[in-house]
């Protein structure tokens, strides 16, 4: 069978084949706003990796239905109601999985990336938002990436989200400029919003250990998870950074498609 998994944020859409021992190469595309031109523009990005298709699995930066549908998505606001899965099933003649995207990136590192071999994966991805998921012995924990369980999580103590203090479209929007031209000072004075939400995290799931991803979690134009490491100090579920890059959705949708 022939399985094709992807991957769809705020900004990019990655596509790649499932392989005998990963994925294929990738397939990266921009993600257009309007959802039905972002369809297109997948099925086209599918039909490039493999004109042969079985069954296609993928995650959105959204809260997803059990039906595929898009329920909502803060950084793709025109997404919502969109029946996702039912449109690429009818334009590939394929079985479709859409899951909200940071679940499928925490599946990835808890079955093949930087949380393997632990039972208890917490995952908190950083880029264009903030995404995260909770995985039980390689199973996603339904209602992990949305909801009270979510919110509980990502909700300070002042009451602004880590969506809001550090997610890359609202810091863009809060400095007026590119997240890759903001000084290292600006990364600094967000360490401690960040390291609040892992301790809601850590004191909320009682993970085996804490996984974060995302593309600003990096030495250079973002969170440097070593300094993290330092100041979280001795007692506390290990932390460490995600070890599957951008691919970890992927391999996720991977993970999920050999179940």
């Amino acid at each position: 069978m022939t399985h094709i998994v992807f991957d769809i944020g705020g900004t990019h859409m990655r596509v790649a084949a499932v392989t005998g021992d990963g994925i294929g190469p990738v397939s990266r595309v921009h993600t257009p706003q309007d959802p039905e031109e972002a369809m297109h523009a997948l099925v086209d990005a599918v039909r490039s990796v493999s004109i042969d298709v079985d069954s296609v699995i993928g995650g959105v930066a959204a809260i997803v239905a059990e039906d595929g549908s898009i329920v909502f998505s803060t950084n793709l606001p025109e997404w919502g109601g969109y029946a996702l899965a039912a449109k690429l099933t009818l334009a590939l003649a394929a079985h479709v999985t859409i899951r909200n995207d940071a679940e499928l990136a925490g599946l990835g590192e808890a079955v093949y990336g930087a949380g393997k071999g632990y039972g208890s994966v917490a995952y908190l991805g950083i880029g264009s938002g903030v995404g995260t998921s909770r995985i039980i012995d390689g199973n996603i924990e339904p209602h992990s990436s949305d909801g009270s369980m979510r919110y509980g999580i990502i909700t300070l103590q002042d009451g602004r989200t880590l969506e809001e203090c550090i997610g890359g479209k609202s810091l863009e929007t809060r400095y007026g400029n590119k997240l890759e031209a903001l000084p290292a000072s600006v990364w600094k004075e967000l360490t401690p919003l960040l390291l609040e939400g892992i301790q809601n995290m850590a004191s909320s799931w009682n993970p085996d250990v804490i996984v974060l991803g995302g593309s600003l979690v990096n030495e250079k134009t973002g969170f440097n998870i070593d300094e993290l490491i330092r100041l979280r100090g001795d007692n506390a579920p290990p932390l460490f950074r995600a070890s599957l890059g951008d691919s970890s959705g992927l391999y996720g949708a991977k993970a999920l498609a050999e179940q």
